[in-house]
């Protein structure tokens, strides 16, 4: 059984398609394209299940989903680091289908008098942006104040949802600009969900579109506010980029995700081989070697 991201579990039989010709994995995945039940994002699971199993080359799978579906993917698929995804749409899982992107603004307001960005700032904070097209037209000031787009804001954990309107006769008239302040992470957790929410309400996505892309070089590392400690973004035993051997806190991992219009659909991958690199890396994440030989004893003989 394979679980690729979240829904549904896909079962295969690994033996049988191990001997599988091109024509029957062709009619296995056509006749699920073909059926009205199943979904787009499974459809794509199934094509992330075949490539990366290695049961089927991408551009074979491709054409299967052309030819059923009458959809054209990118071969190769486009990627982006997970700083890039998440510095321009706030998610490492973002949806490309329309094109609301973040910016940071923290140097702009670097010397503002306005206590609430000052005080985010001076508590290591950033300042970032979701600038609307429009939005100064399209929404009320109940609705940025205390309204839906307020709510969004509260509900993804923020205190309160500042903006801006630019209203002169110049370039950006028209435009609205909501802003997030505090660490990174919750920025990108309240903007992420403003953006999504603000695209469906003013219908900017593109429903016919299929965007897929892999997103890479995940940090090994993220902090967790509640215990105060470092822990593994995605598992312990995920292999740091040779790269960034020097400081493994900050390492760059060799993971990564399959996302499919805003959903994690699939990833991997490569395993620490080394002993002294995975003793360091639960050291890291706060497991002790008493703790990592009687949890993981099995795997760090094998190393």
């Amino acid at each position: 059984m394979l679980q690729l991201g979240p829904g549904p579990a896909i079962s295969a039989c690994s033996t049988y398609l191990e001997l599988a010709s091109e024509q029957v994995i062709s009619l296995y995945i056509g006749s699920l394209l073909d059926t009205p039940a199943i979904s787009p994002v499974i459809c794509c699971k199934l094509i992330v299940l075949f490539v990366l199993s290695g049961w089927a080359r991408t551009q074979h799978c491709i054409n299967v989903f052309l030819e059923i579906k009458g959809v054209q993917l990118p071969n190769p698929f486009p990627r982006l680091t997970y700083a890039e995804a998440t510095s321009k749409y706030g998610s490492d899982r973002p949806d490309t289908r329309f094109d609301l992107h973040l910016k940071e603004v923290s140097d702009i307001f670097a010397e503002s008098s306005f206590r609430v960005f000052a005080d985010g700032l001076n508590g290591g904070g950033i300042i970032k942006v979701l600038c609307v097209p429009s939005g100064a037209k399209t929404f009320s000031n109940s609705a940025l104040k205390k309204g839906d787009i307020y709510n969004e804001a509260i509900k993804s954990g923020a205190k309160g949802l500042p903006f801006l309107k630019v209203l002169d006769d110049g370039e950006l008239e028209g435009i609205s600009a909501l802003v997030s302040i505090g660490h990174q992470s919750s920025v990108h957790r309240t903007l992420d969900r403003l953006r999504l929410f603000i695209a469906n309400q003013l219908g900017l996505i593109d429903h016919s579109r299929h965007s897929m892309l892999w997103v890479t070089d995940f940090p090994m590392f993220e902090w967790n506010e509640t215990e105060q400690r470092l822990e593994a973004l995605h598992h312990p035993f995920t292999a740091p980029n040779p790269e960034d051997m020097e400081d493994l806190s900050s390492a760059r991992a060799l993971a990564y995700d399959m996302v499919y219009n805003g959903v994690e659909i699939g990833g991997g991958s490569l395993r620490i081989y080394k002993r002294e690199v995975q003793e360091k890396v639960l050291e890291i994440v706060g497991i002790s070697p008493e703790q990592a030989e009687a949890k993981f004893g099995y795997l760090c003989w094998r190393l």
